[in-house]
């Protein structure tokens, strides 16, 4: 059905039996959706033997994003420790879905618009929480919460994150500009 179903693995003589899915697999997806700019934590190994996390929300918002559910990720998303980020990342799967869906020809417009807008919302959303800090912060402040490099997010900032997910909403707003004019004078 979906491309991102499971794999079978079949052997000789023996019933299908449906390939295990691990956290380095998703890892390495999400690194592949991110054009290789993302490293995953999920790929070191104590993630495999251990079965809590320390940012459980964010998480399941993205497996809710791979899985096309955006009710479900934006449920996720509004308990996310890092909002404005997996907002962006969120918007990165529904783009990269969408352009897959495109890929394969298969044209179903109803999908394409489904994907299209879930990509939008979540743009918009972390848009929103960026004007509330450009707002109600102080410059330091907002500035701080673009350019720190978050752990969970392969050590990359909100700022990398925009330019590598090419969020272009994001990339368009006052805080984003100002910032990067400082950068730049």
């Amino acid at each position: 059905k979906q491309w991102y179903q499971r794999r079978v693995a079949i052997t000789a003589g023996r019933p299908k039996v449906p390939h295990r899915i691990e956290l380095s697999d998703v890892g390495s997806l999400l690194g592949r959706i991110m054009q290789g700019s993302y490293t995953s934590f999920f790929n070191k190994k104590k993630h495999e033997k251990t079965a809590t996390f320390d940012n459980p929300f964010d998480l399941m918002t993205i497996y809710c994003c791979l899985d096309n559910c955006p009710d479900m990720a934006l449920l996720f998303w509004e308990k996310s420790r890092t909002p404005m980020a997996t907002g962006i990342i969120a918007h990165r799967i529904y783009n990269f879905l969408d352009l897959m869906e495109a890929k394969w020809a298969r044209m179903d417009e109803e999908m394409t618009e489904q994907l299209e807008n879930a990509a939008r919302q979540f743009e918009m959303l972390s848009c929103s929480l960026m004007t509330m800090c450009y707002h109600n912060y102080e410059k330091k402040e907002w500035v701080n919460i673009l350019e720190v490099k978050m752990v969970d997010w392969g050590y990359l900032s909100l700022f990398e994150l925009a330019q590598i997910t090419n969020a272009k909403f994001f990339l368009s707003h006052a805080a984003y500009k100002s910032h990067l004019t400082d950068i730049w004078m």
